[in-house]
């Protein structure tokens, strides 16, 4: 009876682990492919208004649940900044919550900066 109650709390924790491990990578992997067909969205634009640039660019990211927070434009590349949270974890987030010292409640949020040259 010990060994099976052993068994299923190893089990329990491998299956949480590799569940909030995949919610986190497909976050992070819809957050480095939204910004990065943002920012080439937005560098491809070249020589549209840069209202109209950065508009596109949040468009585009938030067809794949990111959101562009910051946005610059320069003569020889587009910088975009952005976000996702990463939702459906069961441990993650109460874990780096405690760690970073923010509410149990708030989802973690992932970041990312993405550059691309005008075109």
């Amino acid at each position: 009876m010990k060994k099976l109650l052993i068994i299923a709390v190893v089990l329990a924790v491998a299956i949480t682990f590799v569940h909030d491990l995949g919610s986190y990578v497909n976050a992070r992997r819809r957050l480095i492919e939204g910004s990065r067909e943002a920012a080439e969205l937005a560098a491809g634009m070249g020589a549209s208004s840069r209202d109209e640039a950065a508009r596109a660019a949040a468009e585009r990211a938030a067809e794949r649940g990111v959101t562009v927070y910051m946005y610059n434009q320069d003569s020889t590349r587009v910088e975009v900044w952005a976000k996702i949270e990463v939702e459906d974890t069961w441990v993650y987030a109460p874990v780096t919550a405690f760690i970073e010292g923010r509410d149990a409640d708030q989802v973690p949020v992932l970041e990312h900066y993405e550059t691309s040259p005008l075109r």
